[in-house]
């Protein structure tokens, strides 16, 4: 995470475990990709920063940032196993964390000790701290780049070691076509003694001096059709054999070919050499080559937007969102709105540590149920209102159906005004 100040050099936070650190940067990019960057440039853009202080010596970051009379607290927590940085309010409300938390409040860890007392030296430069870590991450890229390729050509490796013992065993099975058609020969031969319904049948075999052996039957089928089937499955097999023998010998040169380069990577030790050996074998590996790491985006169920008095609104995107928003992000006391009788959106007022909404946040809260839903053609129409806990599921097949124990019937007509004003504050389009 990289902050941009419009008068300072950019402040590296760097929140990964094996990286734990924070720094000046020559580093001019922005990491806009990820939810918490697009969340924190929403909350801090205009913001200037008033203080900046480590608590605990180094393990927290603490960055004031004011605005008017009002104040946000970036803190980074640099604590090996669960580092996390949270942005919060005047009041310690967490209004975004770069990981997941139970807490609506800010929770200060328990003091550690610090690390400065073990010797770091205290002089120590931005360059200096960013020319040792650049090394450390280029070394971590290289290493996570060569696992990932082991790690693929292991899964190919596997994949041609079953491939051979399958063909290798179809190969055996085929081989034995001239028993079957010595089996089909023999039957033919005693055709008289077969009557359908018997489940085996005794016969000289001319091959083992008129030897007397057993053979078993199929009680459903004609006579007949008994030995058609089996000439047919002789020859069937006998067709099998010259491709069999080619897979089997593809699939072996395939397993000696994957074995040599997962050898050669596992030996591999710098940057040049795994580059080298991908472009080599262009194409099997282009993740790799190209180092484009698939990113999973994290989405919300919900459209955020803020009131003038700083609470926050969330409007569910379809079904499956509101049954998600109402039952998995909504805390009880928050206040719950849907227009009335009409499909529409779940609409959450949530209050932090507010007891109850002020009327104009309310207000916006009901222009809100009633635009994203049916009752915006008429601009105008009823709003149910309560709080979550009095929400429940009406059936479990049906996503965002739910009955009310508890309910008041507002009505109100669309406001244009109000309704722009609203659409300003949206904090996320991840529709």
């Amino acid at each position: 995470m990289v902050l941009h100040f419009k008068e300072a050099p950019p402040l590296l936070i760097c929140l990964q475990e094996a990286f734990l650190r924070f720094h000046l940067t020559q580093y001019s990019g922005q990491d806009t990709s990820s939810f918490f960057s697009k969340k924190l440039t929403q909350y801090l853009r205009g913001w200037y920063l008033k203080s900046c202080e480590l608590v605990n010596e180094d393990r927290i970051l603490r960055m004031v940032f004011k605005k008017g009379e009002f104040t946000q607290t970036l803190i980074s927590e640099l604590i090996p196993k669960k580092p996390n940085c949270y942005l919060v309010d005047s009041q310690c409300s967490i209004l975004v964390s770069l990981h997941p938390t139970i807490h609506t409040s800010y929770i200060p860890p328990k003091t550690l000790p610090p690390l400065l007392s073990l010797g770091s030296p205290e002089d120590t430069t931005s360059a200096s701290v960013e020319a040792i870590y650049k090394h450390k991450e280029l070394e971590a890229e290289f290493l996570k780049k060569r696992n990932t390729l082991v790690a693929e050509l292991k899964n190919k490796l596997n994949k041609a070691q079953k491939a051979e013992a399958k063909f290798s065993e179809e190969l055996e099975k085929a081989l034995l076509w001239e028993q079957a058609h010595h089996e089909a020969s023999l039957l033919q031969a005693n055709l008289y003694k077969i009557t359908k319904g018997l489940r085996q049948v005794s016969v000289n075999d001319w091959l083992k001096d008129n030897g007397e052996i057993i053979l078993n039957l199929d009680p459903t089928l004609p006579p007949s059709e008994e030995v058609s089937k089996r000439f047919q499955k002789s020859k069937k097999l006998k067709k099998a054999i010259d491709p069999l023998s080619a897979q089997l010998k593809q699939a072996h040169q395939a397993v000696e070919k994957l074995s040599l380069m997962l050898e050669q990577v596992q030996q591999i030790e710098t940057k040049q050499e795994l580059e080298s050996f991908c472009q080599i074998h262009e194409g099997l590996s282009k993740k790799i080559i190209k180092n484009k790491l698939a990113k999973k985006t994290l989405s919300l169920p919900y459209h955020e937007f803020v009131t003038q008095a700083g609470l926050k609104i969330w409007v569910g995107k379809n079904a499956h969102a509101n049954d998600k928003l109402t039952f998995s992000y909504a805390h009880g006391s928050d206040y719950w709105l849907h227009a009335r009788d009409v499909p529409g959106s779940h609409v959450i007022l949530h209050l932090g540590k507010h007891l109850k909404p002020d009327e104009e946040s309310l207000l916006d809260a009901i222009h809100a149920a009633l635009f994203y839903s049916k009752a915006k053609e008429r601009q105008e129409g009823e709003v149910c209102i309560t709080q979550c806990k009095y929400v429940s599921r009406y059936k479990k097949n049906l996503p965002g159906k739910v009955q009310l124990s508890l309910q008041r019937i507002a009505y109100a007509k669309i406001d244009l005004e109000r309704l722009k004003k609203l659409k300003e504050n949206k904090l996320t389009n991840l529709s």
